[in-house]
């Protein structure tokens, strides 16, 4: 009788222990000098098994699989670093200005669905910006991981 017990307690245990493979994480990185856009920004996103080497060298614009910040990089491009490491989320970077005129808001996001992840980074964005320039904050780049919509 005890067996019959032992066994399920047994098996449960062993399902409980199974390896599970890894999921790769999404990562966003932002660069942005003393934390003010008027100094410029740049982001880089990636997902995958190297997620925050890839973004990081999306954000530094670099193809160089070493990674250095070459001598001639954007004060923006040496400032990077991962904001946000997700799985299953959706991301959106927001910013004021335009080609021609420099952005005082910028704001990131990562939610549990597309909307949301747009509503909050405009709305940093507009903190940011507060009175000194109140351009309009648009959505520039956004994405979605895995199963998020």
């Amino acid at each position: 009788m005890r067996f019959v017990f032992a066994l399920p307690i047994v098996l449960a245990g062993l399902i409980g222990v199974a390896p599970v493979p890894a999921m790769a994480d999404a990562v966003l990185a932002v660069g942005m000098p003393d934390g003010d856009p008027d100094n410029g920004w740049v982001f880089g996103f990636a997902s995958g098994p190297d997620g925050a080497k890839v973004a990081m060298r999306y954000c530094r614009g670099l193809e160089k699989e070493n990674n250095d910040i070459p001598p001639n990089a954007s004060e923006a491009q040496k400032a990077c670093k991962v904001v946000a490491t997700f799985n299953n989320k959706c991301w959106a970077v927001s910013s004021n200005g335009s080609h021609t005129v420099v952005a005082s808001g910028m704001g990131w996001a990562v939610e549990a669905d597309a909307d949301t992840a747009r509503i909050k980074a405009i709305a940093k964005c507009m903190v940011m910006a507060g009175k000194r320039r109140p351009d309009e904050c648009n959505v520039r780049y956004k994405g979605c991981d895995g199963t998020a919509k």
